[in-house]
Formats: C-alpha cells, structure tokens, sequence
C-alpha cells in the first residue's frame, strides 16, 4: 500500500489476467433448488417463531400457574381440623370473633403459600419453556438464514464465471472455502460433545463423592472407572485436534509440529516486501496448525481469492462485528486462535507498520474503495490488511511478461537449458499466482 497527497493509504493489488474461465463447476439448477429449499425453510421458520410469541402459545405454556400451589379443600380442612386451638374454639364456639381470627390466619397463609408456588412455577416454565423455545426457534432462524447468504453466493460466483466475470481460481478458492469450513464444524462438533461429556462426568464424580452410603472401596472403584473413561474421552479429543492439525499442516501425514519454522517480517517490507512475508506466514501456519487450525479456512482464502470489482484480496469477518458469520460450532475457537494469529503477527511487526495498521484502513480501488478496522486480536483481518498494504502486483505481471519474452536469448546463450529454467523457476511461480496470460 502507498499513501497519496492527502495521506490515504491506497493498496496494492492483482492484475488478475484470465487464463480460463469457469463452465460447469455445479448443478446450477441443483443449487437454485437447494436455494429456493432454504428460503421455504426459513419462512416455516419465522412462522414457527410468530407462533412461540403469540397469546394462545403463551396461555397455554403458563396454564397451569392458575392452580400451582393452590391447596384442596380437603387439606384446608385438614389444616383447619388439625389446630388444637382452633379445634377447641370452635367445639366450645363461646369465642367466634377469636375463632374467625384463627381461621382466617390459616387462610392466609395457605393464599400465600399458593401465590409462592404459583410465582415459583411461572418463573420455571418462562425459563425452561417459553424462553428457551424462542431462542431454539431464533437460532434455527438465524442458520437457516446464514445458509441461503452462503448458497446465495455460490450461485452469484457461478453465474459470474459463466457470464465471464470471474476466474475459475477465484471459484476454486470459494469451494475450497467452504470445503475447509464444513471439515472445520464437523470437527468442532465433535469436540464439543467430547467437552460436554467431560463436564458431565466431572459433575457426576462430585456427585459421587457425596454420597455417604457409599463405602471407601466403593467410591474408590467407582471414581477411578469414571476417571479412567475421562481420560478415554479427554484422548479422543486430543486426537480430533491433532488430525485438524494434520489436515491443514503436514496433510496425509503424520503431524510432526516443527518449533523452529518462525514467522519472519522483513525489515524493508514496506518497501513492497509483502511477498516474502506471505511466503514465511504460509510456511509458519502449516508448522503450527495446531494453534491456528479453526482460522485456517479464513486464512487459506485471503491467499487465493481476490475480488475485480473491489481489486483486493478476500476480507475475512471482522472481530467483534461479523463474528456472527462464523458457524456458532467453531465460533468460540476461531476467536481464541484469531486472537492467538493475531498476538504473533503484531508482536513481530516493527512500530511505524503498528501504527499503520490501527484503527480503520482503506482497501480496494476508486469507486470500490472500502474501510475497515483492525480490532485487537483479530488475526485474520490483520493478515488481511498487511496483504492489501504491502504485497507488490501492481505493474508485476508487465515485469513478468517482459522477462519471459526475452528469455529465448538466454536459451542461445547457455548450452544447458536446465539451468535457464531454474534461473526462471521462481518467476513462473509468480506468474502463475498472478494468473499472468501470456501472449
């Protein structure tokens, strides 16, 4: 990124040229059901959640506070027969002013006990059922709807890249993203019922340790199997962890996490050294997906996706504001690696690109410019923004095309062509990541 006259930071981006454009990446038909599914499921979804609000819905889960507590007769009789005092006032009924005390005392106290429990039942079924239908139906509402924004987009990019608006890599990198975030839930899922599981049998060994029937040697057997099948669900755990490492670091192999693989921030980088950060930043990831694994989708796609209309890279959501567009499954994990990413990237940085990055940032081009803000501990918009400020493209792919089409006087020049090709290796690489098109 430069800074103009009036000290606006204006990026460097892609020059994207298209080397081939998508024709048939999906069913489109198949997707547009999908969609119109989805927008049947969320109208059934608001009507379900009109409905949880509604008068009748409401009488009808607070019915049984009308009688809650309210006592029969025959008890209230009972009651009345069973005072010695008032039994005795009302055989002998010299007394009736002290008898219609006494009895009226009862009767208060039974109206207070019934008005007790009646509070006492309405304050649990507003909590177990009323509330907690209205946020199960929200819920439901609220992944329906992120649903149809994600499908919604899968068809805009297929019907761009088949009107020749977009390049088959940028729908690449779309269906890897959501490959990479459906893997990322389905693992989360799993590892949060193996901490649901973990935190029951905690509960449950507590439990234990109360009950006094139990003998020494009783409780002893009984805790230490619960502890045993702990450990058994605490491994398990650890295993899905360690395979979401492999699968975004090593892939296929086995995980061997290499502590000395280092993040490294050139010195001169604001002098267009974004490059070799992207590269020491991708190599630092892999060696540590353990540590960055549930951001790694959002990751994978700022390196591969980059937008025309707004000439920038893919703006991952932002912490706290858009933390919402993450599935609530993996939500609580990508804020704690992103905060994690975002502590080793900041760490690293020299002041003057610190200060740079504070507060809110501008990215794309013209009339496509747009803002937004670096909050703390948000690892991947910080990436994001460090990409869109310093990685070189403007006027490279020229440079690229300048050098390839003068290469053939090197090959007569140098008797062993290898030694040409391996002198132009690393320049082909960047042409390819451009997508320069050669003439």
């Amino acid at each position: 990124m430069t800074t103009d006259k009036v000290g606006t930071l204006v990026p460097s981006v892609h020059q994207i040229n298209h080397l081939e454009l998508l024709t048939m990446s999906i069913d489109l038909n198949a997707e547009l059901n999908a969609f119109r599914a989805m927008i049947v499921t969320l109208k059934d979804d608001i009507i379900r959640q009109r409905d949880a609000v509604s008068i009748s819905s409401i009488n009808t889960v607070m019915g049984s506070c009308v009688t809650a507590g309210v006592m029969e007769r025959d008890a209230a009789l009972q009651a009345m027969s069973s005072d010695e005092v008032l039994k005795s006032m009302l055989d002998s009924c010299d007394d009736t002013a002290a008898a219609s005390v006494k009895v009226a005392q009862i009767m208060i106290a039974c109206s207070k006990h019934a008005a007790e429990q009646t509070a006492k039942e309405a304050k649990r079924l507003i909590k177990d059922q009323f509330l907690q239908d209205i946020s199960d139906c929200a819920d439901k509402a609220t992944t329906t709807a992120n649903a149809i924004r994600d499908k919604a987009a899968t068809i805009i990019l297929e019907a761009e890249a088949r009107a020749n608006v977009i390049s088959a890599a940028r729908a690449k990198a779309l269906r890897t993203y959501e490959e990479e975030w459906k893997y990322i839930n389905s693992q989360s899922e799993a590892i949060m019922a193996y901490d649901a599981r973990i935190k029951q049998m905690n509960i449950e060994i507590k439990e234990l340790c109360k009950d006094n029937s139990l003998t020494g040697d009783a409780l002893g057997l009984k805790v230490n199997t619960m502890s045993a099948t702990q450990k058994v669900v605490t491994n398990q755990k650890l295993e899905t962890l360690k395979e979401m490492a492999k699968h975004f670091g090593a892939r296929g192999s086995e995980l061997k996490k290499d502590s000395t693989v280092t993040l490294t921030v050139p010195n001169n980088m604001e002098a267009g050294k974004g490059k070799q950060f992207n590269e020491s930043f991708r190599a630092f990831r892999k060696a540590h997906a353990d540590r960055f694994g549930f951001t790694m989708a959002e990751l994978d796609r700022i390196d591969s996706d980059y937008d025309p209309k707004t000439q920038s890279f893919y703006k991952p959501p932002s912490i706290p504001e858009d933390i919402g567009k993450i599935n609530a499954l993996s939500r609580e994990a990508y804020t704690n690696d992103a905060a994690t990413l975002y502590d080793e990237i900041y760490n690293k940085l020299p002041q003057s690109i610190k200060n740079r990055v504070k507060g809110t940032i501008l990215y794309g081009f013209g009339a496509n410019k747009l803002e937004t803000e670096i909050n703390h501990g948000d690892g991947p918009t910080l990436y994001f923004a460090l990409m869109c400020m310093f990685r070189p493209c403007v006027g490279v792919d020229q440079t690229l095309k300048d050098l390839f089409y003068a290469s053939y006087e090197a090959f007569m020049k140098e008797s062993n062509p290898m030694k040409v090709v391996a002198a132009l290796r690393s320049s082909l690489l960047e042409a390819a990541e451009l997508h320069t098109e050669f003439e």
